[in-house]
């Protein structure tokens, strides 16, 4: 008889009591048995344990090191708790997918790889931008790493978010110990640990499962640092303790600190190269280009200026200031107009697409329960490409379906909009 392997959700969380009691109920509610969940509180000084104590649950461990950790040391000093089986981080904002524990178990026992990464959902908490997106594939891959790196830097490096991460993954533990030996006893070396996770991960495994399916939603608040990262006119608390907190890894020598999506994942690929030389490390001009690009399109001038600074610093450190102002020249600032949302499905990103200002959907809690009722509920390995088309088949028929059925029932009621 098989054991069903211990799976640990860590929860990192600072001040943000107000969304954690949602994404804790996502986990607890998991109709799995051998699974732990560390609260890891970084410092802070609100009702956050009040919070955790009032689940009254065993399988809750809340910790906290007695001082503010930057975010890595602060996930460092979370993974030292963790003792057997595989482990995940889940965003104090963010949410499971009810059955998304088992989902893990079983694939992870199947085919005996020590990592598997998913496909996030990405769910808007209210009071942003109405956005709920819901990623419809039913199948996996076993991927053979040496080649999906390959390929991934063969395209632009916003791809490199398909390895297997730490967050939108389970890793084994086993695996963490041994990099961390390998790398001095500690296993972040860059400030961006999500995007160093998936890549040191994706660089020491031979295989691994990638999941075209959510079994957890990546959801965006107003405390959240990605969304600090890419909108300019939301509090920079985040993405400001990011840059300056004193005990933060330093920024590689390639690049500098830039409030961007790409150069965050250019420093977790340098630093990963650094650490494992056989990971290759980022084309700069590809990280210029892809800089650029998302500066002409951050819908915020300021922000466009300050990008285009800090372009022309990593130019000048890495002899390319020619090639950056040249570029430069050719993309000026876009106006940027905030688009509606539009309920639809597209076949392309096999995706489903939802406006949540008029559905009843008020917390992380309730978008996981949405997610489970949405997806196709049985996958299969991928194989070959007559097998894609029969599931992108498959999910015309179900948005189809669900649009006559499910998603009328989430409409707000008269009296739910009083409320």
């Amino acid at each position: 008889m098989k054991i069903s392997p211990k799976l640990t959700v860590v929860i990192p969380t600072i001040q943000r009591p107000d969304t954690l009691y949602w994404t804790i109920k996502t986990v607890i509610e998991q109709q799995y048995e051998n699974f732990a969940v560390i609260v890891s509180d970084n410092f802070s000084n609100d009702n956050t344990l009040e919070v955790v104590n009032s689940f009254s649950d065993p399988r809750i461990t809340y910790i906290n090191p007695g001082m503010r950790l930057s975010m890595s040391r602060h996930w460092e000093f979370a993974l030292e708790h963790v003792h057997e089986g595989f482990v995940t981080i889940l965003g104090d904002d963010d949410g499971l997918i009810p059955g998304a524990l088992a989902t893990a178990a079983s694939l992870l026992s199947k085919h005996a790889v020590e990592a598997i990464g998913w496909r996030f959902g990405n769910y808007n908490w209210p009071g942003l931008n109405p956005h709920f997106m819901i990623p419809m594939g039913n199948y996996y891959r076993i991927v053979d790493s040496k080649q999906e790196i390959q390929k991934i830097f063969s395209k632009s490096i916003i791809h490199s978010i398909q390895f297997p991460s730490l967050y939108g993954g389970f890793i084994s533990i086993e695996l963490i110990r041994k990099l961390k030996a390998d790398f001095g006893g500690q296993f972040f070396h860059s400030r961006i640990p999500d995007f160093y996770s998936s890549s040191v991960v994706a660089a020491s495994t031979k295989k691994y499962i990638r999941l075209e399916f959510p079994l957890s939603i990546n959801a965006t608040s107003k405390h959240s640092t990605g969304y600090a990262t890419v909108n300019a006119k939301v509090d920079q608390k985040a993405i400001n303790d990011l840059k300056l907190n004193k005990d933060n890894l330093p920024f590689h020598s390639s690049i500098v600190f830039l409030k961007s999506i790409n150069i965050a994942i250019a420093d977790a690929l340098l630093q990963a190269h650094d650490k494992i030389p056989s990971f290759p490390a980022p084309d700069i001009k590809k990280v210029i280009a892809n800089t650029l690009y998302e500066a002409q399109h951050c819908g915020n001038e300021d922000k466009y200026n300050e990008l285009i600074e800090g372009i022309i610093q990593i130019a000048e450190k890495n002899h390319l200031l020619p090639y950056a102002k040249d570029l430069i020249t050719k993309a000026p600032f876009l106006q940027h107009f905030e688009a509606g949302v539009k309920n639809k499905y597209s076949p392309i990103s096999e995706t489903i697409y939802l406006d949540t200002r008029e559905l009843n959907i008020r917390n992380v809690y309730d978008a996981c329960q949405v997610v489970k009722r949405t997806i196709l509920p049985h996958h299969f390995r991928y194989s070959n490409g007559i097998q894609k088309i029969i599931s992108r088949i498959q999910q015309v028929i179900r948005y189809i379906y669900l649009r006559k059925t499910f998603f009328p029932s989430l409409h707000m009621s008269t009296v739910d909009k009083k409320s």
